[in-house]
């Protein structure tokens, strides 16, 4: 597992600084090392959490995991969307603890797309759940379309629980800012989670 709380961005206002971020992430940790078996669970708080320190977790010690393990990475922070110049979409990105909203300076950023195309792809692991609990995270959502009513037979089903399985849960579309406070001193999507 990893779970990575940022509540202090020095790169930020004093007005976007978080309350919640950090305090759902421990929370999170609490049940996972409480009620889950995990074999490691990494954790990034404030400082902790750079771009630098996130990607070398995400993409250094998950590259070491097996190919029949889970991985869990949850996220609690800021999240941001600019407009992609060429398609007309959103690109979605995670603040790290030294990213910035600057759109001169989004590479200090995590994209979505990074974390789906690449991040993703390392991890050897079967499967994989994002919960990101951010602003805008719906980015990270693949968009595609299929039949209204499923055409899948049972050997299909068994076939395909055997490939490598990434699921995300965001706590909003890629166009919805969420709510720092909520019940028991939590976000109102951790709260709930």
């Amino acid at each position: 597992a990893v779970i990575i709380g940022i509540d202090k961005y020095p790169n930020l206002s004093p007005d976007e600084q978080l309350s919640y971020a950090v305090k759902d992430a421990k929370g999170i940790e609490n049940v996972m090392r409480e009620q889950y078996s995990f074999d490691n669970i990494y954790t990034l708080y404030n400082e902790q959490a750079t771009k630098n320190g996130i990607m070398k977790i995400l993409q250094g010690k998950l590259s070491q995991a097996n190919k029949d393990d889970a991985v869990f990475i949850f996220f609690a922070g800021h999240g941001f969307t600019q407009k992609d110049n060429l398609t007309g979409g959103d690109l979605g990105y995670i603040i790290p603890s030294d990213g910035t909203f600057s759109k001169e300076e989004m590479y200090t950023n995590i994209s979505m797309t990074q974390l789906r195309d690449e991040v993703a792809k390392v991890i050897p692991a079967k499967h994989v759940f994002y919960v990101i609990d951010a602003c805008y995270s719906g980015t990270l959502l693949a968009q595609r379309s299929g039949s209204a009513v499923p055409e899948h037979d049972y050997a299909y089903l068994q076939e395909v629980t055997k490939e490598p399985v990434r699921q995300v849960l965001t706590a909003g579309t890629d166009k919805q800012t969420v709510l720092d406070g909520g019940p028991k001193g939590h976000s109102v999507f951790t709260g709930r989670l």
